[in-house]
Formats: C-alpha cells, sequence, structure tokens
C-alpha cells in the first residue's frame, strides 16, 4: 500500500473515531440534560431557591447552606459590589457599563455555591432548585467559588485563614487542653492529621501515577490539618498528590518549619504515628508509641505512668478525627468524587477550608469547639 493510501486510511479512520465520540457525546447530553422547558423560570422568582430565601428561616438555611441567614447576609453583602462588575463568563471585569442580565442575583449564586458545597447532590437537582439549565449552573458556580477565593473570603482576614497563633494564644490553647485532661504535659495546642479525598482518574498518565494510592487503590489528593482546641483550621496543606505520605506532606508543607520556628517554649501537637518524633521536628509532635517502641524494661511505677500518658494521648488525638468528620458534615461535597482539574480543585478546597473556620467561628457547630472550648469557658 502506497503512502498516500495509507495516510487517506489514516484520516478516514480519524474520522470515524471522531464521529463516534460526539455521538457518544450527544447520547449522554440527552440522557442527563435538564431542558429549559421542564424547568421552573427564575425571573419570574417562583423557583425552590426563591421560596427558600425569602422564608429566611435560619433553620432552613442551617440545613440546607450550613449557615444560618446572619452569616449568609454577611458573605452576601461582600459578594454584591465584585458580582455587579465582574462577569460570569470570563472572570475578569466587565468591558461593557451595561452587560447584559444575570440570570441569578447575588444572593442566588451564593445560594447556589452553597448549596452545592454543603450537599453531594449533581448538577441535576441544581437545574431544578434555582431553574437553571446545566451550562447555566456550571458558569454561575465557579463563577461565586472564584469570587469567594479571589475577593469575598480575604476581606475577613484571620479569622477564617489558617494561621499559625501566636505565642499568647498558644498558652490559652495548652490552658483549655490542659484542663480537659490533667494526664496530659502542658503545652499541647493542637491536632494534626491527613485526610484523603477521591478524585477522577486524571487525563495525563504521569499525573494519574503520582494521585494513585495503592494503599487505596484508587486516585486520591491528600490534606494535612492541623485543628486548634477551639476548632479552626491553623494549618493546612491541600491538594498533594494521593501517593505521598503524611509525613512527607507535612514535611513540604512547611509543618516542620513552622514547629521549628514559630512554636512557643514547651509547646507542642498531637498526631498518630505517621508522623515522626525527631531533632527535625524539635520534637513538637508528641504520639503514641508503635509496638516496637514500647520499652519493655522499665519498671512497675514508670511503666504505670507511661501507660497512663499514652491512654491521654490516644484520647486526645481523636480531636483530630472529629476535626475530619466537622469538615466533611459541614462540606459533604468532599464525600463525593472531586474534579481532576487541579487549579479548580485547588480553589475549591481553599474556598472550603475558610468557610470551614467561619462556620465554626460564627455557628460554633463543632465538636472539637464544644468539647474543648466551650466547656474550659464555662468552668
Amino acid at each position: 500500500m502506497s503512502g498516500s493510501k495509507k495516510r487517506k486510511l489514516a484520516l478516514l479512520l480519524h474520522l470515524a473515531q471522531k464521529e463516534e465520540q460526539a455521538e457518544r457525546i450527544a447520547t449522554y447530553a440527552k440522557r442527563v440534560a435538564m431542558r429549559r422547558t421542564a424547568l421552573l423560570n427564575p425571573d419570574a422568582e417562583e423557583t425552590a431557591w426563591t421560596r427558600l430565601f425569602r422564608s429566611k428561616c435560619n433553620d432552613s438555611f442551617l440545613a440546607s447552606m450550613g449557615f444560618g441567614v446572619e452569616v449568609f447576609n454577611d458573605l452576601a453583602s461582600k459578594l454584591k459590589a465584585p458580582y455587579a462588575v465582574y462577569s460570569p463568563y470570563t472572570l475578569r471585569p466587565c468591558e461593557t457599563k451595561t452587560p447584559r442580565k444575570r440570570l441569578l442575583d447575588y444572593n442566588g449564586c451564593l445560594g447556589l455555591v452553597l448549596h452545592y458545597l454543603h450537599s453531594e447532590c449533581g448538577h441535576t437537582q441544581l437545574c431544578e432548585i434555582f431553574g437553571l439549565t446545566q451550562s447555566c449552573v456550571s458558569v454561575y458556580l465557579w463563577f461565586g467559588l472564584h469570587l469567594l477565593n479571589q475577593i469575598v473570603l480575604p476581606m475577613y482576614g484571620t479569622l477564617v485563614e489558617p494561621c499559625w497563633p501566636s505565642e499568647a494564644k498558644q498558652e490559652t490553647y495548652a490552658s483549655v487542653t490542659r484542663a480537659y485532661d490533667k494526664r496530659l504535659r502542658y503545652g499541647l495546642i493542637g491536632f494534626v492529621d491527613g485526610l484523603n479525598l477521591l478524585i477522577f482518574d486524571p487525563g495525563d498518565p504521569d499525573e494519574q501515577n503520582a494521585y494513585y494510592n495503592g494503599w487505596l487503590s484508587d486516585c486520591y489528593c491528600s490534606q494535612l490539618f492541623v485543628f486548634a482546641p477551639d476548632g479552626r483550621i491553623i494549618f493546612a496543606v491541600l491538594n498533594c498528590p494521593g501517593s505521598w505520605h503524611d509525613a512527607k506532606i507535612a514535611r513540604i508543607g512547611g509543618l516542620w518549619s513552622v514547629l521549628r520556628k514559630k512554636m512557643g517554649p514547651g509547646m507542642y501537637i498531637v498526631g498518630d504515628s505517621a508522623f515522626p518524633v525527631n531533632p527535625e521536628t524539635d520534637h513538637r509532635i508528641v504520639r503514641t508509641r508503635k509496638a516496637c517502641e514500647v520499652d519493655i524494661s522499665q519498671n512497675e511505677v514508670d511503666g504505670a505512668r507511661d501507660l497512663r500518658t499514652q491512654s491521654a494521648i490516644t484520647c486526645v488525638r481523636q480531636a483530630a478525627e472529629w476535626g475530619m468528620r466537622a469538615i466533611k458534615s459541614a462540606f459533604p461535597r468532599l464525600k463525593s468524587c472531586l474534579t481532576s482539574d487541579e487549579r479548580q480543585r485547588r480553589v475549591l478546597l481553599r474556598v472550603i477550608v475558610r468557610l470551614f473556620n467561619l462556620r465554626t467561628e460564627r455557628e460554633g457547630r463543632n465538636q472539637i469547639r464544644s468539647v474543648y472550648w466551650n466547656k474550659s469557658k464555662t468552668k
């Protein structure tokens, strides 16, 4: 067969594959599409969202979006100005003085984002709630996330940003944890643990290999959180490859450096056995010993004392699990399979971490805060 015939055959094969792919996409679109004629009209203010918003029912706001009416209004007031200036299609300031009419106002856009984060529902359910087609839901969802990430949440400053506490604040944290369990050595200011989140398989083979977690047998992105006794996240490393170990994330993410440079005298955090206790961390991480690390040569008195200490560490380390449960229950979107797009996933995770801190401070719905912080304030 001549070269020209081979090229023609290759071209025909390529066109056939393209046509087959287009047919599959069209078939899928017909199967999942929500048509405009099947949806309520958002302009007529007759959607489920408008009914919820006009009710101003605090319990309903908390159940559907994770925030009460007061916090929602505060976020919406900060979103109003940039929402009018920026374009949902380019994520840049509008070039015309009279941009085309928005299908959602700023309250609706914020409600869409919070509904998305506070549930595992798909775009079809969001279409039914807000009266938008799927393409419009995608546009306004990512528009709202970008505005929250870049403009709205930074307005709150240290209230929502994961920032390491000052030495004075560390002393307060240490007093709170000491009051909770007298068996602990004074100085505990936080609880550290890692979190793996399922993602769709990346298309690039090298990227897929990096995010593949052999222990969990799927693609994951890994996070590292340090929770304070008041329930806030004070340190976070986000969107790392799922193949990385928690200790590697802590080292590359800068936690070791923070422990050496920003910890007050005698202060420490509690972690599980995944974290090393060595000079690299300046011995600022305390954890329960592994079976191979137990000293069987201790006398009876020292052994009993060591057993009480290890039992106390195991008890307080549970707070890290409470923190993981708190963030996943406040934002169930983390339980679903996240996008394989690294940039979009980073925006999503940054927004969730800061909204979690805002929810902890304003709503107070956090088990760590209830057990450690609130009990110490009532004594």
